[in-house]
């Protein structure tokens, strides 16, 4: 059913709302814009406050607006049509509920799959339906507010929303593979995983053949050769990363938790465990002095134009480059870290507990999880739960023996981010010395744990309780 033909069934609050309908089409109002107040809305559009309640809510139902709790309405972003995509179009007479999935996955592959999943939702759903919320990931544009989520798990975003479900304690049943959820909230969708883009063409020109991924070590000598051979060369840059450091450590990163944790592990004995660990790991990045990833556009930019022969991405830059540059000579092999497993992010799918549709939008979570759509995911550059269907991803090295691992959960997320990641790229970047960057990781985390967290429940503060025992 088109907005027109919604809109029609209430009076003055239907043509409230085709009126701000009209003025976003017109570029009037613009993504990521605040509507002014109630009472002024009335008085613009000659209406009653209650009229223009009435064109707001209706509007939001669309996603052609959204809310932002203490803040105000806004135009939700527009796909590149510049009309808010809603899936499926509800053309039955039964009126259906709209459950509200919000994500920042706004590349078209990711759009049609979400957009086939919602049309499946439908068909199996006699009373819910879908409606998608593109979301840029713009500081001043504040996060949609929605029934279900898709965030990366390391988003700060979904780090520090208090509202969401805890599905390990309700609704554990529902989630497929339950041992991969890193923490209570994110139910487990796939992996967004590190992966080496290069340029055909220019490694040709400068005399070398495919990187061999096989390996951390393998891969590593590669790379620094060929970079070695590229810093020499004046018309060429060096490459660049959206990459963390971070994800050179693979499950070494549970062992540095562990230890942190546990108090009878000395500093003499944590330095001695993990300096050669981490020289090995960072080896590479420090000598070449790899770009921190806050420069990460200038960075892709380069690859794309031509002057570097590889940038250090994600899967997400895979999908950017491969569907918005189909003539460029594009390769791509997942990059493992020190240990030879691969440190994936998880993609998790995350319900409002104060989701006015709260079951429906769990049930489309479930929906999500489907081995039918496993496929569809590794078409598009990220790791399935289903390991068999990781034979579909676009890389050189795909295969099931890739052991995929996300270290990170809300609980950690803090240590790992804060800390660890953090002088791990001081070593890199500032050249501080790795004994005294170990030191500090161990120190400023134990002293993290020692702290009394201002956190704003009883629940929050036994979680971590229970962790950090």
């Amino acid at each position: 059913m088109k907005i027109r033909q919604i809109l029609v069934k209430q009076r003055s609050g239907a043509q409230i709302a085709l009126s701000i309908h009209d003025a976003i089409r017109k570029g009037e109002l613009k993504p990521g814009d605040k509507l002014c107040s109630e009472s002024e809305l009335a008085k613009k559009y000659s209406g009653s406050i209650y009229s223009v309640r009435q064109a707001t809510r209706q509007l939001k139902e669309q996603g052609i607006l959204y809310s932002v709790p203490k803040s105000g309405v806004f135009v939700n972003t527009p796909d590149n049509s510049g009309s808010t995509e809603n899936f499926p179009d509800d053309s039955t007479d039964i009126e259906k509920t709209l459950v509200r999935f919000a994500t920042r996955g706004i590349l078209a592959p990711q759009k049609e799959l979400f957009r086939k999943i919602g049309a499946s939702f439908e068909q199996t759903s006699l009373f819910s339906g879908m409606t998608g919320i593109y979301h840029q990931a713009k500081p001043s544009v504040p996060f949609p507010q929605a029934d279900l989520y898709e965030f990366s798990n390391h988003s700060v975003v979904y780090q520090n929303k208090e509202t969401f479900i805890d599905f390990r304690r309700y609704f554990s049943e529902t989630v497929r593979f339950p041992d991969r959820m890193k923490d209570f909230a994110g139910i487990p969708l796939c992996y967004s995983l590190p992966v080496l883009l290069y340029n055909r063409r220019l490694l040709e020109e400068l005399g070398f053949g495919a990187p061999d991924c096989r390996d951390f070590r393998t891969m590593t000598a590669y790379l620094d050769e060929v970079t070695a051979a590229v810093a020499c060369r004046g018309e060429y840059v060096l490459p660049g990363t959206s990459q963390n450091i971070i994800y050179k450590l693979g499950r070494v990163t549970d062992e540095v938790f562990s230890d942190i944790r546990n108090r009878n592990f000395t500093e003499k004995q944590f330095l001695k465990k993990y300096r050669g660990i981490f020289c090995f790991a960072t080896a590479y990045w420090k000598k070449y002095h790899i770009c921190y990833p806050n420069r990460s556009r200038q960075h892709v930019n380069d690859f794309i134009m031509e002057k570097t022969p590889f940038y250090f991405g994600l899967s997400a830059d895979y999908l950017k480059i491969a569907s918005q540059y189909p003539d460029f000579p594009l390769g791509a092999a997942v990059m493992p870290s020190c240990d030879n497993t691969v440190s994936g992010i998880t993609l998790v799918l995350a319900v409002d507990s104060e989701s006015p549709c709260l079951i429906d939008a769990v049930r489309l979570a479930k929906h999500f999880q489907k081995a039918e759509f496993q496929a569809d995911l590794a078409r598009i550059g990220y790791a399935p739960a289903e390991k068999l269907d990781y034979r579909f991803l676009p890389f050189d090295n795909a295969s099931d023996d890739l052991q995929v691992y996300d270290c990170i959960g809300r609980e950690n997320f803090p240590i790992a981010m804060n800390i660890l990641n953090v002088e791990l790229w001081n070593t890199v970047l500032f050249d501080k010395p790795m004994e005294e960057a170990v030191r500090d990781i161990l120190i400023f985390s134990r002293s993290l744990l020692d702290m009394k967290l201002d956190h704003p429940t009883l629940v929050k503060q036994q979680q971590w309780a229970e962790l950090y025992q």
